[in-house]
Parts: structure tokens; sequence; C-alpha cells
């Protein structure tokens, strides 16, 4: 079941971040073409949140389009780090999130001290 799990984040990540390459191409074109600003940065932060922060990064330095924006240079790396961080996460425990005792081996341990 977690091969599944596995796969379906792996798949998430590539779109969301695909997502936000295409966002950040979009609003260049846009620009370029002259038009109001399409996407405004409210969407561009929620992509970023939700594990596209790579994909929005990279496209910023290879349309070289909102570089100077200090917001998008500090935030988009913390972004990547946090998701980096999640991901590695979830593919060590392996999407399970049942509680596990800190420290104990076994739960033998336990149940000796309350047994009398």
């Amino acid at each position: 079941m977690t091969v599944f799990f596995n796969v379906i984040a792996i798949v998430y990540l590539l779109a969301v971040n695909f997502f936000g390459f295409l966002l950040i191409a979009g609003q260049k074109r846009a620009e370029e073409e002259g038009e109001e600003c399409a996407v405004k940065d409210g969407k561009v932060f929620f992509t970023g949140v939700i594990g596209g922060a790579l994909g929005i990064y990279i496209a910023m330095f290879v349309y070289k389009y909102r570089l100077t924006s200090l917001a998008l240079m500090v935030f988009m790396p913390v972004f990547i780090a946090a998701t980096v961080f999640a991901a590695v996460t979830l593919f060590t425990y392996g999407f399970s999130f049942a509680a596990r005792p800190v420290g104990l081996r076994d739960h033998s341990v336990l149940s000796s001290l309350f047994e009398r």
C-alpha cells in the first residue's frame, strides 16, 4: 500500500511544480504582451506553499522574471526546504502516522510496569 502512496506523492509533486513553472511562464508572457498582471501574487505563493516552490523558483531564473522581488526570492527557498523536509519525513516513515513509543523497543516494558 505504501508503494501506491509513494507514486501518488511523486506524481502530485511533479504536477504542482509543473503548474508553478507554467504559472510563471504565463505571467512573463502576459507582461511581455503588455497585458495586465494575469496572475496575482497570492496564487504564486499558494502554489509555492502546496509544494510547487521548486518549479516557481526554477522558472524565475529561466525566464529572468521577478528576480528583484524580495518576497519571492526569500520565501520560495523556505518553501522548498519545507517541502523537502515533509517529503523526506513522509517517505522515510512510509506515510504511517501511527504513534510509536519513543525510546522503547517493545511494549513488554510498559506491561511489566503496570502488572501487580
